[in-house]
């Protein structure tokens, strides 16, 4: 991938991190739209170019071959972890064969089909064409308003296509493997999905205090597949009980919008600036060589 990617997601990377300093509700709509404007990025390069940056130096043979080797490299990273996608995906299909139905629950104009899975501890909203919530097979003997609870965290996930945007960045991930603040925002982006769900289940008149200690008793560090997402993870429990018990203000939806515009616009110069044309010379360089080589005296033995 070229340089100015790099330079857009430092950029971007950047905008993330001040938006999201007071943890805001807002700030993982920033994140959401540079992961697309990240997958988006080969296409944006096809745009037409603008000659804004000074023209390169004349390259070498060497220098060619190297660069050539590098995207060799590249690609062979990208399908490598586009493959692990692929393997994550028929790792949920399994998970899907090997559990047993309970209900279906209406969310808008979709169906979420629960389901329980003996080697669960922890339920996990999983999904995008067909969404389901798994859980421990225990799952029926727990408290009725402890499944409420579970039940309006994991369909709030599905409510924000948390799935989908778990597979999404996945593959941002796998296009830009080496950058590893690509990482960090597809880590960010996760970690903002459920604040933003836990927020959206206090909303609707859970006790904070209550929901706090349901994360702790669900904590899991089992992994789940990539497209899937945990109730409740450890990697990011501690934030998350700390925001619940300290709710968090917003910022305004001017600043919102604007860092978003922001960060699309730069995406786009990003994408279409490049090098000036190198000057053509007076004499072809094989030319000054063949001469600066060439024997003046040509009749001379």
């Amino acid at each position: 991938m070229p340089i100015t990617a790099l330079i857009f997601t430092l950029i971007a990377s950047l905008l993330v991190w001040l938006g999201g300093r007071h943890d805001t509700t807002r700030a993982h709509r920033l994140t959401a739209v540079v992961i697309s404007l990240l997958l988006a990025y080969p296409l944006l390069t096809l745009l037409p170019k603008l000659s804004l940056l000074p023209a390169a130096r004349s390259t070498s043979d060497a220098t060619v071959d190297s660069a050539a080797f590098l995207q060799w490299i590249w690609l062979a990273g990208a399908i490598l972890l586009s493959i692990r996608v692929l393997v994550a995906t028929l790792g949920l299909e399994r998970w899907r064969s090997q559990s047993e139905p309970i209900e279906q629950v209406p969310l808008g104009r979709r169906q979420v089909e629960i389901r329980s899975l003996s080697t669960l501890h922890s339920p996990v909203a999983a999904g995008v064409l067909r969404p389901v919530v798994f859980v421990p097979e225990d799952w029926n003997s727990w408290r009725a308003e402890v499944r409420e609870m579970v039940l309006a965290h994991e369909l709030a996930h599905h409510r924000r296509f948390d799935p989908l945007w778990r597979s999404l960045g996945a593959l941002a991930c796998a296009l830009h493997w080496f950058n590893p603040l690509v990482w960090w925002l597809v880590r960010h982006h996760a970690t903002q999905a459920e604040f933003a769900c836990d927020a959206m289940v206090i909303r609707n008149g859970v006790k904070a205090r209550s929901y706090a200690t349901l994360l702790c008793d669900l904590a899991s560090s089992q992994p789940s597949p990539l497209p899937a997402v945990a109730m409740s993870e450890r990697s990011s429990l501690a934030r998350r009980v700390t925001r619940l018990m300290n709710p968090v203000g917003t910022i305004s939806p001017a600043i919102s919008a604007a860092m978003i515009s922001i960060v699309m616009i730069t995406a786009v110069i990003m994408a279409v600036i490049k090098r000036a044309e190198p000057a053509p010379s007076a004499v072809p360089a094989l030319e000054v060589q063949t001469r600066l080589s060439a024997n003046p005296f040509p009749g001379n033995p």
